[in-house]
């Protein structure tokens, strides 16, 4: 389950946006200092802090699409219900492997939407192991999910 942050608003780095995390979940949860010296020198500016869940750190990047830092990583394939990744990659820091995604941004789903998606969910042989509303989003005019941890194959 991600829970919803307000940003810090205006244009920063992105490990100093880390640095802005203040949640005991978010500190629990996630190796903050590992993550922002990881990100020290990352190419892209962050904008605002959008959730943090039990698997990710999702940041908001300046050009407006959406940044998840994670310890773990996604190990099934992309499926046609998942968002789409713009790009992926690895970073280091401490001897130790950070993950990260940068995704579109979606638009809020619905309820009808989250009924909706089960059922493509279903089609696909998925369950959500997650369920929420917060883990799907509507992007290019379809229901699509957040959040690749939130789901398991039957």
């Amino acid at each position: 389950m991600l829970r919803l942050l307000l940003g810090s608003g205006g244009v920063m780095k992105v490990s100093d946006l880390i640095r802005s995390i203040k949640g005991p979940e978010a500190r629990a949860n996630h190796n903050l200092s590992l993550y922002r010296k990881a990100f020290c020198d990352f190419s892209a500016e962050g904008e605002s802090v959008v959730a943090t869940g039990s698997d990710s750190v999702v940041l908001k990047l300046h050009d407006g699409s959406i940044l998840k830092i994670s310890s773990r990583t996604v190990t099934r394939a992309l499926e046609p219900f998942d968002l789409p990744v713009l790009s992926s990659g690895t970073m280091q820091a401490e001897g130790r492997t950070i993950y990260y995604v940068i995704q579109p941004e979606a638009e809020p789903a619905t309820l009808s939407d989250l009924a909706m998606f089960l059922r493509i969910l279903t089609d696909h042989g998925f369950r959500m192991t997650d369920p929420g509303i917060s883990q799907i989003g509507v992007y290019q005019g379809q229901v699509r999910l957040l959040d690749p941890f939130a789901v398991a194959k039957d």
